[in-house]
């Protein structure tokens, strides 16, 4: 059994998540959108649910549900579909599930069954938001999420499209299946979500994988940050704070490679003629 530590000391978490999940609908432009929810039955999702499910009449949003068991966990998997789908009756939301069975997909003789997770996952929401007519499909990723994906990044050396991090809206595309994606808790820590949850006493699954070391990101979460973290207490907001300021490097970046382009170059419908006088004057 597995057992989670909260500490309810000084917390306003109900009030500061669905602010949080308003502020980013109203910064986003998001007011009368309709949006479909990604559930897996753990804290996280079950905490965006119910919180975008509270501010629905205040937005006009339309809001949907989605479940994808992908059967990698016989027992476990179906009792979080079990779950998750009394949920979303429970609460009076529209919903899609599905199974799969990943375990024994030939597919993933040729690649990892992590990237043919990925892949089924990204399908499953791309065709639930097509028959709901979703304009975005929202995640539960948060700041603890953002923190492990940029060390990732920073372990594997790479640039600064990885280091960036998540975005709170992207695009997704994957085989010409594109989605519009909604992560409004990035800024929110996972202790803030569990915070939530009990003040309002909301239940949600436990996935066992989440603790098991063989893969990297849990190594990271469970070894590597809490060593970080004797160096700097914040270590994952200062990582949130460092991809924001990729990202706003990467967008000054772009706009003067447009701009620079735009005044060196004479575009027509056969060719794209270039002044190199200009071009040898642009710095290195």
């Amino acid at each position: 059994m597995i057992q989670i530590s909260i500490d309810m000391t000084n917390t306003n978490s109900n009030l500061d998540i669905n602010q949080t999940i308003s502020l980013s609908v109203e910064s986003n432009n998001l007011e009368g959108s309709s949006i479909i929810v990604g559930v897996s039955g753990g804290p996280d999702s079950i905490a965006l649910l119910h919180s975008l499910n509270s501010i629905k009449q205040k937005y006009n949003l339309s809001i949907f549900g989605g479940h994808l068991n992908h059967g990698i966990r016989p027992i476990d998997a179906d009792n979080d579909q079990q779950f998750v789908e009394k949920i979303f009756k429970k609460m009076g939301i529209p919903f899609l599930s599905k199974k799969v069975d990943l375990k024994n997909d030939n597919k993933h003789q040729f690649t990892s069954l992590e990237n043919i997770a990925r892949i089924e996952r990204h399908n499953f929401l791309f065709d639930a938001a097509s028959h709901f007519n979703a304009n975005f499909v929202a995640l539960g990723h948060h700041l603890d999420d953002q923190a492990e994906t940029i060390m990732l990044h920073i372990i594997r050396g790479s640039g600064l499209d990885g280091i960036k991090g998540m975005s709170e809206i992207s695009k997704r595309k994957i085989n010409d299946k594109e989605i519009n994606i909604f992560r409004p808790f990035l800024t929110i820590s996972h202790q803030n979500i569990l915070k939530y949850l009990a003040a309002q006493n909301i239940n949600f699954q436990t996935d066992i994988s989440n603790y098991s070391t063989k893969y990297r990101r849990n190594s990271i979460r469970h070894f590597l940050f809490p060593k970080l973290e004797t160096y700097n207490p914040e270590i994952k907001k200062s990582l949130y704070r460092l991809s924001e300021s990729v990202k706003n490097d990467l967008n000054f970046l772009e706009e003067f490679s447009i701009n620079e382009f735009n005044s060196i170059s004479e575009v027509n419908q056969s060719q794209i003629t270039l002044q190199i006088n200009k071009l040898l004057e642009l710095p290195d």
